[in-house]
């Protein structure tokens, strides 16, 4: 194995990302109380979350959430040499339960960057490892785009059309139609949860939270009317609660286009 030093200065700017990325494993695991596994059912995710966890803790890594402030204050790719002759104790299964978790929690692309450079420069996963990590980011690429952006962003184009028809008059037909809409997105992005990148799950919540807040004012303003309000009739939602997110919805039309 080379010295620590020399592989710092070879590879530093390459993966420093991916580094931040794994060092997140062991600084917040408890933050995450998710599936490593999605094939298999909560029970069965349940115990290969609480495997690794006890593995981790029988090598003495720390998990504890109070060691983010700590380990902000380290340099992150010390931090994980550091841990290296711990984790490499590790056998295959459970290195494939880590790739598991971070593919999860964290940025894809950065985690394959890491596991692919460890695999050949350091042989710290193994090469099978290395190129089935590949075929799971780029099938979770795949799906991701396909199930949760690509409609989402469809959805969010429809919006926009019929909210400027909206505007116009405030017709409870159009409020119809967006609620129906929010509602469908609000959908996705609970039930399709798993796929949403990394970089685009701040702006997922801020897209949920309008929603919600929107729909929840239309269903109390409809409350209010003795019997079904006519397709022209004036219903003007305030959404006084929350301001559409403008930028997020132009984040998740961008990832769209990008692909």
């Amino acid at each position: 194995m080379g010295s620590n030093e020399n592989f710092i200065n070879k590879h530093f700017s390459a993966i420093i990302t991916g580094i931040i990325s794994v060092a997140a494993v062991f600084i917040s695991y408890f933050e995450y109380h998710h599936s490593v596994n999605r094939t298999k059912n909560e029970e069965d995710m349940r115990k290969h979350e609480n495997k690794i966890n006890n593995e981790f803790q029988s090598q003495g890594l720390s998990l504890r959430r109070t060691a983010r402030e700590q380990a902000e204050k380290l340099n992150l790719l010390d931090f994980i040499m550091s841990k290296r002759d711990q984790i490499e104790k590790f056998n295959s299964d459970q290195k494939q339960g880590l790739i598991d978790y971070m593919l999860f929690a964290f940025d894809n692309e950065q985690v394959e960057r890491m596991v692919i450079l460890l695999s050949v420069e350091e042989g710290f996963f193994s090469t099978q490892q290395a190129d089935e990590t590949t075929k799971t980011v780029k099938k979770l690429n795949e799906q991701s785009l396909k199930e949760l952006i690509k409609p989402i962003s469809s959805n969010i184009n429809s919006s926009e059309k019929i909210y400027r028809s909206y505007k116009d008059g405030y017709e409870y037909q159009y409020a119809t139609d967006l609620y129906k809409l929010n509602a469908k997105n609000i959908e996705i992005l609970n039930n399709k949860k798993d796929l949403i990148p990394l970089d685009l799950r701040e702006e997922s919540e801020l897209l949920k939270t309008h929603y919600s807040a929107w729909n929840k004012e239309y269903l109390e303003k409809k409350r209010s009317y003795s019997q079904e309000p006519k397709p022209d009739e004036r219903f003007q939602i305030i959404h006084s609660e929350s301001t559409f997110p403008i930028v997020a919805a132009e984040r998740f039309k961008s990832k769209n286009n990008e692909n």
